[in-house]
């Protein structure tokens, strides 16, 4: 190389060296930062939008490093839910920089917040000048059962007001009331803890949410939601929602989607849960799969359900339902997934049986569904018919049929159907019957 043409380090202009120092190392946090000469750390420490991303699982001493290079400029803190809490000392050094965070997520464990943190957050939580995402969430102590329901910290946060710039919020194990003006501006809520209450202050908080786009609940929908006998004088409308899951009993999800309305809902994620068998041996969760239809019919008939999966044991049933979200690239995108989990089983018999797999096979519209897969481990003493009547009932243009090895059986039961009304005549659209196994990525299913 010729020298005449090369310079130092020294010479190059510092806003030059900084965008090759923000793409040469991505993480200022890392061992990359030991190598650099001593001029390019001088650099770094001059430039304070460098400084501005703080991670709860870092070192305290390298939060203190970020708090004095970033000076005075905003603050991004990015937790998570429940891997890396953040010490008490840490996260009180933290909080006392919290008027100048635009993006706070913190994961604290339950006995350091009530000793060290509690005071500190409800203090620092009034200046919310630049706060556009808070995310909360408290854990217990590692010896507790990971299942067991931890009592949820009452919080009165932002000191009763709406941060202005607010726009997510996620809380889990902790509750902030219902009436909190905090919800009015959201597009983005997250609710990981029991905060149940009458139902009509439920639904007058819900309301009041109109700007909304995403809505997570987990375990907050009241208890006598749709069983007592309150004047629930309106039903909730999202004229922006896009994206629904909750978590919770089986009678409480049903209630909650009767009562909301929505205008553009292209995600659906119910997980169900404590469902009963009743007397007349019907389901009580065919009402579910009736209302989750119904709240995608208007997406389905623009991006008609192409793909269904279901997977299930004796007590459990998952079903995901697929639609192509990009013709010319072939991209599925999820809409639907439904998740119920059984009681024990009514006279010895497992409730996951026929009857409701083809009440799940209800819940899309049937008319452009191709494929459909099934892992079904405990049911392979399903009747043939099961295929070769009430599969082709429900999707009339089903081109292939994917089976785990259990029920191979009844996948030739098919493919014997097949060739017998391809001999009189009438041959099915089904073109291939194979077998597989359900993976957890459901983009990979088809």
């Amino acid at each position: 190389m010729n020298t005449s043409q090369t310079c130092s380090i020294e010479k190059i202009p510092a806003d030059i060296l900084l965008e090759i120092i923000k793409i040469s190392i991505a993480d200022l946090n890392s061992d990359e930062l030991r190598l650099p000469p001593d001029a390019w750390r001088a650099v770094i420490r001059r430039a304070p939008e460098l400084w501005t991303t703080i991670y709860g699982s870092a070192p305290p001493s390298q939060m203190r490093a970020a708090l004095r290079f970033s000076q005075n400029m905003p603050l991004q803190l990015y937790g998570d839910d429940g891997t890396n809490p953040v010490p008490g000392r840490a996260a009180n050094l933290l909080l006392a920089e919290f008027h100048r965070m635009s993006v706070f997520a913190m994961y604290v464990r339950q006995d350091d917040f009530r000793s060290n943190v509690s005071e500190s957050l409800l203090g620092a939580t009034c200046d919310t000048s630049l706060l556009e995402s808070f995310a909360l969430w408290i854990g217990g102590p590692e010896e507790d059962g990971g299942d067991e329901e931890l009592d949820s910290a009452a919080l009165d946060l932002f000191g009763g007001k709406a941060p202005p710039r607010l726009a997510k919020l996620a809380i889990g194990g902790c509750t902030l009331s219902w009436g909190s003006p905090a919800f009015g501006n959201l597009t983005s809520l997250r609710i990981a803890s029991p905060n149940r209450c009458g139902s009509q202050c439920f639904v007058d908080a819900l309301s009041r949410m109109s700007s909304l786009e995403e809505l997570f609940l987990t375990r907050c929908v009241p208890l006598n939601f749709g069983l007592d006998h309150e004047d629930i004088s309106m039903a909730v409308d999202f004229p922006r929602l896009s994206t629904l899951s909750f978590d919770d009993h089986m009678s409480l999800c049903i209630a909650l989607l009767r009562r909301v309305r929505f205008h553009c809902l292209a995600h659906l994620v119910v997980i169900a849960e404590s469902c009963e068998r009743g007397g007349n041996e019907e389901y009580a969760y065919a009402a579910l799969f009736d209302v989750c239809r119904s709240h995608l019919e208007l997406y389905f008939f623009t991006h008609p359900a192409c793909h269904l999966a279901v997977e299930s044991t004796l007590y459990s049933m998952q079903a995901a339902a697929l639609s192509m979200s990009d013709e010319r690239t072939g991209q599925l995108e999820d809409v639907l997934s439904l998740s119920i989990a059984l009681e024990a089983p009514m006279r010895g018999r497992a409730l996951v049986d026929a009857d409701l797999l083809a009440w799940s096979f209800s819940m899309i519209p049937g008319r452009e569904v191709r494929s459909l897969q099934c892992r079904l481990p405990h049911h392979h003493q399903l009747h043939p018919r099961f295929w070769t009547q009430t599969v082709s009932a429900a999707f009339p243009r089903l081109e292939g049929l994917f089976v785990d090895e259990k029920t191979l059986h009844c996948v030739a039961s098919w493919a014997r159907w097949s060739r017998r009304l391809r001999r009189r005549g009438a041959s099915p659209r089904c073109k291939r019957t194979e077998y597989t196994y359900l993976h957890r990525n459901r983009r990979s299913l088809v």
